[in-house]
């Protein structure tokens, strides 16, 4: 006997998939480039929202829309209410 009596048959090997270490990084630093800019892009919303209050204006959001005139108050963000909490509105705004 040349080997043990249970080993598995021999089939078709498997590639794994294989990616660089380069490749991660690329990834990492383009995913931290989106969300950079979506942050500073809802601070930016955010203070200038905050800047139309405080001077008496009245902001309305494109979700209060449905294309029709006047505006539906009270319109709800298309983003779920548990992100919403964890984010703040201005990420579900545009």
């Amino acid at each position: 006997m040349s080997g043990p009596a249970n080993t598995p048959p021999k089939g078709p090997h498997r590639r794994r998939f294989a990616v660089s270490v380069r490749a991660l990084m690329i990834a990492i630093l383009a995913i931290g480039v989106g969300l950079g800019w979506r942050i500073d892009r809802a601070g930016r919303q955010k203070r200038a929202v905050a800047r139309i209050e405080k001077s008496g204006g009245i902001v309305h959001h494109d979700f209060e829309f449905d294309g029709t005139y006047p505006y539906k108050p009270g319109g709800k963000p298309r983003a779920p209410d548990w992100l919403r909490a964890r984010l703040g509105d201005e990420f579900s705004r545009k």
